[in-house]
């Protein structure tokens, strides 16, 4: 291109005709009339019967609940069509005329050999185009009010990258070379071993028990999903979170409650005594989001995360607090876990061992410490293993029915551009699902407890693991590390697990200048040894 480019160079351009104006139909939901949305839900909610006896019941009156809170937010939050914005905030008319100045004096400068006017115009342009930017981004950050705003804002400023997710690398070393075959190695790494979802009746998933035992479990919920935890659970969701696949999200919850509440303790003791989830509600909707400095053609690169319903994340939050006020305080977690237990956190997880190296040097030992990532752990935890770690923790047999149903019938659905892919996840809890933090901590206590009783010493956040083990013989620390790590590996692979040896690291805190191991290895691969906090990847709370 003959233009200004404010450069040296010249442009390389492109001008693209586009037919039309392009708009874009969406609803806002913050522009919901809700004294509208509430008569308008008293109309269409529809009245359901004291008590579920089956499956079908409750699935036909979870719809009805659904389709009248979906239609009365329809109704009273019209759709916009807003044109797509392709200007950006610091344009202004100024700049417009100044560009075109510039132009204009360019093609004189050419055709007459005076380009010092010209050099003047391009300065000035160049001045204000600075000037428009900075002001514009300082505006921008004054604005800022909130904690969220301005963590949003830090999260994008660290992001190394804007490329959406492109081909992925297989096992084989091949590459993906559709969409449609980087959707399905996604789930595949995510969620092994699911099956695909057909569209058949699924009614009998994880439902029925005998009569019996429906009136028991009946008995359990009315004292569990009592009216005010409902209203507890549902306003402790910030309003406008992004909904599962039935659309519901928690202000057409909170904005309807005294409406609302009588039918939803009427769905959730049902769906408890029954042992059965309705269809919409055991739907996730899953997102990958690539993990920060990790390698963009790997699919262990990405995080799932699941959007659920709103009416289980309900149920999930009233069992959740259930398990932590009644269960925990009799059977509480291992004292070195440090994720997912109120006054507890990353910070506390660095503290102790932080302790342990200060203990260690007035005693003038050395201090091993391997810091490990059990790999996928949430999406590989097997059904198996969470309900015996309940079991284990003395949780009742009702809510460990509901729980396990709640795993079991979980489908999961994809999208990554035009193709999607919905599967039947075979194990693992849902990121992003309010009991799934909880499940994990119970399975991996087992192997706290259990190094406890071996005399170790074992931090973990989540699942990171630290293991310390301090002393002066270097080959007794040797012998002794070695031991714990294949007890550490035989555990993992006992739950369908395993550490991640890539990401194993090992330091040494020591004052002696003579005090080198030799190399210790994990599943058969050499584990890294550093002497930099900076350099150790396996564990990275916070």
């Amino acid at each position: 291109s003959k233009e200004a480019s404010l450069s040296d160079h010249c442009p390389i351009r492109f001008d693209i005709e586009e037919i039309g104006e392009r708009y874009v139909t969406h609803r806002v939901p913050k522009s919901t009339n809700w004294r509208g949305y509430r008569e308008s839900l008293a109309e269409e909610l529809e009245e359901i019967g004291p008590f579920q006896k089956n499956e079908f019941e409750l699935e036909r009156s979870a719809q009805i609940v659904e389709q009248a809170i979906i239609k009365a937010y329809e109704k009273n939050c019209p759709p916009r069509q807003n044109r797509l914005k392709r200007d950006v905030p610091w344009w202004t008319g100024r700049l417009e005329t100044l560009r075109n100045k510039t132009r204009k004096l360019l093609k004189w400068a050419k055709r007459t050999d005076d380009w010092l006017p010209y050099l003047q115009a391009q300065n000035e342009y160049k001045k204000e185009l600075r000037t428009n930017k900075r002001r514009t981004w300082r505006n921008f950050c004054k604005n800022i009010n909130s904690l969220p705003e301005a963590s949003r804002l830090q999260k994008t400023l660290q992001m190394e990258h804007t490329n959406p997710m492109g081909t992925l690398v297989k096992d084989n070393g091949d590459l993906t070379m559709n969409r449609k075959e980087t959707l399905e190695l996604l789930l595949e790494t995510h969620f092994p071993g699911g099956q695909l979802t057909r569209n058949e009746d699924t009614y009998s998933l994880y439902g029925g028990g005998s009569s019996r035992e429906v009136a028991k479990a009946r008995q359990v919920s009315n004292r569990l999903f009592t009216h005010e935890r409902i209203k507890w659970a549902i306003r402790s969701f910030k309003p406008f979170k992004s909904p599962g696949a039935d659309g519901v999200f928690p202000a057409l919850l909170q904005e309807g409650l005294d409406i609302l509440l009588n039918t939803l303790s009427i769905l959730f003791r049902s769906s408890f005594a029954l042992g059965y989830i309705p269809k919409n509600w055991r739907i996730a909707l899953v997102v990958f989001l690539r993990k920060n400095d990790r390698d963009p053609t790997k699919p262990s690169s990405y995080r799932p995360i699941s959007l659920t319903s709103f009416m289980v994340k309900t149920m999930e939050k009233i069992i959740n607090r259930h398990i932590r006020d009644v269960i925990l305080l009799e059977h509480p977690l291992s004292p070195t876990q440090h994720a997912y237990i109120e006054g507890k956190s990353t910070t506390t997880a660095l503290h102790s061992l932080v302790r342990e190296v200060e203990n260690t040097f007035e005693k003038k030992e050395a201090l091993v410490s391997v810091f490990m990532d059990i790999e996928g752990a949430f999406d590989r935890v097997a059904y198996q293993s969470m309900k015996t770690a309940m079991e284990r923790f003395g949780v009742s047999p009702d809510v460990v029915k509901w729980i396990v149903a709640l795993l079991k019938s979980r489908q999961v659905k994809a999208k990554y551009g035009d193709e999607s892919a919905a599967i039947t996840a075979q194990r693992g809890c849902p990121q992003g699902g309010v009991l799934s933090p909880l499940l994990w901590a119970m399975v991996v206590d087992d192997l706290l407890r259990k190094a406890e009783k071996r005399g170790i010493r074992l931090l973990c956040y989540a699942d990171d693991l630290v293991l310390m083990i301090k002393g002066k013989n270097i080959g007794r620390l040797e012998r002794l590390i070695q031991t714990e790590l294949n007890f550490i590996s035989n555990w993992c692979h006992g739950e369908g697990l395993r550490i991640n040896p890539s990401e194993t690291n090992m330091i040494t805190f020591t004052r002696k200048r003579k005090f080198q191991l030799t190399l210790l290895g994990l599943e058969g691969i050499r584990i890294k040894q550093t002497n930099k906090g900076s350099e150790i990847s396996g564990y990275n709370p916070g």
